[in-house]
């Protein structure tokens, strides 16, 4: 399955392996963004992946009425994948007087975190490289959010629309035009944009790369952004001043305007600004 890693993947000895997995899969498990992308494997660092388009279709055709052979283009992904590194680190002391559990575990833990961070600031700013744009409303006022929703969804178009990402002033700001009676039922509006069906994810690294007040909507499918996944170097060493430590490097890229609109702007992704005043 593409952007699997298994202990097969990863270089390093059997202990490391299983440490790096337990950091991976922590990862994954953290990386909330990473649906919002095709992933595929890049073994040697660098390649160049073709990724097809949605193909052209043909309505109402009369009995024996031939149609134009519009078949599904193709476009040539580059990847030059650069690595991200993490480290965890255990003195012979915290492991012997730990009472809150095994600190290699709490370190595991954070590894994790650290590389989901990393890997989901890598998606946002390939969302933000060339998309469409356009200043939306003042969410924070009368305005409808969902008007400017509609006009990105109807911009991804004939890509089907199916997250939209918001920083956390435009969520706060969104959620200020619903009148919700139950907590229930502010889960349920807050998950969707209302007829659309679009689940809505806010992000603080939205907050970091673009601004508090954007909100990017996003056609996953088209795609609108590929992850290159890369091999795994796992590497273990027994400090003589008493220490275990375990570098982990994960080589991966995130490219973005994988179909052009002919303007050097994404066909799949669409960012408004300007949702505070």
């Amino acid at each position: 399955m593409a952007g699997t890693t298994t202990p097969t993947t990863i270089d390093g000895s059997l202990d490391a392996k299983n440490i790096a997995m337990r950091v991976l899969k922590g990862a994954i498990e953290l990386t909330d963004l990473a649906p919002l992308c095709m992933s595929v494997q890049v073994p040697e660092l660098v390649a160049t992946v073709p990724v097809y388009s949605v193909p052209a279709g043909n309505e109402d055709l009369e009995p024996m009425e031939e149609s134009d052979i519009e078949g599904s283009e193709f476009t040539n992904v580059d990847f030059d994948l650069k690595k991200d590194r993490v480290k965890v680190a255990v003195t012979d002391e915290a492991r012997y007087k730990s009472r809150a559990g095994d600190p290699l575990t709490l370190q595991i833990g954070g590894a994790s975190d650290r590389l989901a961070q990393l890997l989901n600031k890598k998606i946002v700013t390939a969302a933000n490289t060339t998309p469409q744009t356009s200043a939306g409303a003042d969410w924070s006022g009368a305005n409808n959010p969902i008007a400017d929703i509609a006009t990105a969804v109807a911009a991804l178009r004939p890509y089907k629309a199916d997250y939209c990402l918001m920083g956390s002033t435009a969520f706060a700001n969104y959620t200020s035009h619903f009148d919700i009676a139950t907590t229930t039922e502010l889960g349920n509006a807050m998950a969707v944009v209302p007829g659309y069906n679009i689940p809505i994810m806010v992000s603080t690294e939205i907050d970091d790369v673009i601004d508090e007040a954007a909100a990017v909507v996003v056609a996953s499918k088209a795609p609108g952004m590929v992850i290159g996944n890369g091999p795994v170097k796992v590497r273990r060493k027994d400090l003589m001043s008493g220490a275990e430590v375990y570098q982990i490097d994960v080589w991966r890229e995130v490219v973005s305007n994988i179909h052009d609109t002919g303007s050097s702007t994404n066909a799949a992704v669409y960012k408004l600004t300007g949702l505070d005043g």
